[in-house]
């Protein structure tokens, strides 16, 4: 199977544009091979994320509720990134990522405080927010970075 670089949906290797969003496509090769290519040199575990991230569909994940819950928590969550961020995130070479993701959470986190205050709940609870949210999307963008080469913003 092979994924788009701009949308994530599957399309035909041999495509040289991408039939639903038009964005120009690198040579591909199967993505196995893609995958095996992506891990040398990379941990066992990041080897095993990219291969549940292939069986899960790509990087959209489309056929995450297909995966045993264990694999599923294995994907959306990383105890690195959750206790460090955009550090983590820059330690891995996507600190645009983690910058851009940063100011997002933290608006969010600002705006959530302040509803929590409002209707009378701790706000502290806020905070965990943005260690979740780079968490769960941690291994799908180094999975982008590294096998896809999207080293963007999103």
């Amino acid at each position: 199977m092979i994924y788009c670089h701009g949308c994530g949906k599957q399309i035909h290797e041999t495509a040289p544009t991408c039939p639903q969003c038009g964005a120009p496509q690198a040579l591909q090769v199967k993505s196995a091979q893609r995958a095996q290519a992506a891990s040398t040199g990379l941990s066992d575990a990041w080897t095993r994320r990219f291969a549940l991230i292939e069986k899960a569909g790509g990087p959209k994940l489309p056929k995450m509720k297909e995966l045993s819950f264990a694999e599923r928590f294995q994907l959306i969550f990383n105890i690195w990134a959750f206790l460090f961020g955009p550090f983590y995130y820059a330690a891995n070479g996507m600190w645009k990522k983690g910058l851009t993701l940063l100011g997002v959470c933290l608006v969010a986190v600002i705006i959530l405080a302040i509803i929590l205050e409002a209707i009378g709940i701790s706000p502290d609870a806020a905070a965990f927010f943005a260690a979740g949210v780079f968490s769960r999307r941690s291994s799908t963008d180094f999975y982008k970075k590294m096998v896809l080469g999207d080293d963007g913003w999103w």
